[in-house]
């Protein structure tokens, strides 16, 4: 038996010693290396790295702990029972006012400051959100809101129907999804506290 060491060079870097150890398998020159480990075969020849071998283990081991570690989190964890979400927004917040800027930060903010009158769900279906419920007539003309109750502004005042058309026409008069509804409307009128109507001059469906 007969051991010889390897020294390669990779990208100008010195390589591991690569330890084989062979033996004559006839009288032609064929050589059959025999080695520790199971590795990939370059013609003839089969290579064994030291450092890989360490690498291999190591990261063996580290997936081990990093399992351990995890069953043990998952395993113990109490439930949390935080009341604060902490976020770091990906822009500075300097307007709090969606309808006058269209920054997505002030969009994020405001959906989570401010009540709408129907939102999506987790399957992105439209569901009332303020409203509690709503009708539209035979022509598709007239459509009626009644709130929901005991809907409250940040002071305590409640919220009415007055307050949802003059937050409407605030917003149609400068978004242009909006504008495009209001010049499809006729009228936009409170019936009394938690109700009002939205009349369309034309059947509507954007």
């Amino acid at each position: 038996m007969l051991g010889i060491k390897r020294q390669q060079r990779n990208n100008d870097t010195e390589a591991d010693e690569v330890d084989k150890d062979y033996e004559q398998q006839d009288g032609h020159g064929h050589l059959s290396y025999r080695i520790r480990d199971s590795f990939p075969t370059i013609g003839n020849t089969k290579c064994y790295s030291r450092r890989a071998k360490k690498n291999r283990e190591g990261t063996a081991m580290k997936r081990l702990w990093f399992g351990v570690v995890a069953a043990l989190l998952l395993g113990t964890s109490p439930a949390w029972s935080e009341t604060v979400l902490k976020v770091v927004p990906h822009a500075d917040l300097k307007n709090i006012d969606p309808i006058w800027t269209t920054a997505y930060i002030t969009r994020n903010h405001g959906y989570m400051v401010y009540d709408t009158l129907f939102a999506l769900d987790e399957n992105l279906e439209v569901q009332p959100q303020m409203v509690d419920s709503w009708s539209v007539s035979d022509d598709s003309l007239t459509w009626a809101f009644t709130l929901r109750d005991e809907l409250l502004w940040h002071d305590g005042t409640p919220v009415t129907a007055a307050d949802c058309v003059a937050s409407i026409k605030r917003w149609g008069a400068r978004d242009g999804m909006g504008q495009k509804l209001m010049d499809a409307t006729a009228e936009l009128r409170v019936v009394d506290d938690s109700t009002f109507e939205l009349v369309l001059s034309a059947p509507y469906g954007l």
